[in-house]
């Protein structure tokens, strides 16, 4: 191994950087620890599925469709929801912005599986909203979520569309509680991108670091 390619102004920058990072995420872990902050019910994009695989040529032979209505492209988008506190949170109302900026998106089904559905009442609710300025959101309304720790409650959303869900925002949050929003499917998208386009061992460690430090600041 030749030593000298270690101390190298590149290298040196690389390791200033990683640095950098880790006491970031030292601070942001004190931080974490002895201020005291919002519980925290989490909405995550988990999983974008096409589930029709079809080349072009049989896609014009084939009629597909759904509930009557012929389709050629058919997603599931799906989302969970988990109280991340260590208490029960209740009356939890949430509003996720579709992102609209290419135009409108169709929606053809929204599912909630909630497993304790004999149970939890009122029923958790998921509806589409159009507010007066022509802006979509999906309208979530859960009566309580206990402790995902503990208790290991969630529940599951499932969208049906002719394409991935795009999304915008959430908002949300109660007395001592707040939502936040993590896009898993973006997320694994970008360090994908990082694996392909870092030019060394060094700068994959330093990005994917980085990276990692800042989704579990933003999102945790």
């Amino acid at each position: 191994m030749n030593w000298k390619t270690l101390l190298t102004n590149e290298a040196i920058s690389n390791y200033l950087v990683f640095g950098a990072g880790l006491l970031i995420g030292l601070l942001v872990h004190v931080i974490r620890k002895y201020v005291r902050k919002p519980s925290v019910i989490r909405l995550e994009k988990q999983k974008e599925i096409s589930l029709i695989e079809l080349n072009s040529d049989a896609k014009e032979r084939l009629k597909v469709t759904y509930q009557d209505e012929p389709i050629k492209e058919f997603h599931l988008t799906l989302f969970e929801l988990r109280n991340k506190s260590e208490k029960l949170i209740e009356n939890i109302r949430l509003k996720l912005y579709l992102d609209e900026d290419n135009g409108p998106q169709k929606l053809y089904e929204m599912v909630i599986d909630d497993p304790l559905e004999d149970i939890r009442q009122p029923a958790p609710t998921i509806s589409c909203v159009v507010e007066e300025t022509g802006i979509h959101y999906l309208s979530i309304e859960v009566p309580y979520l206990n402790d995902s720790r503990n208790h290991n409650d969630s529940i599951l959303i499932r969208i049906y569309s002719p394409a991935p869900i795009r999304t915008s925002h959430l908002i949300g949050g109660g007395r001592g509680w707040t939502a936040r929003f993590f896009d898993r499917v973006a997320f694994n998208k970008k360090l994908d991108t990082i694996v392909q386009e870092s030019k060394s061992p060094v700068e994959l460690v330093v990005n994917a670091g980085i990276t990692s430090l800042v989704k579990r600041w933003r999102y945790r």
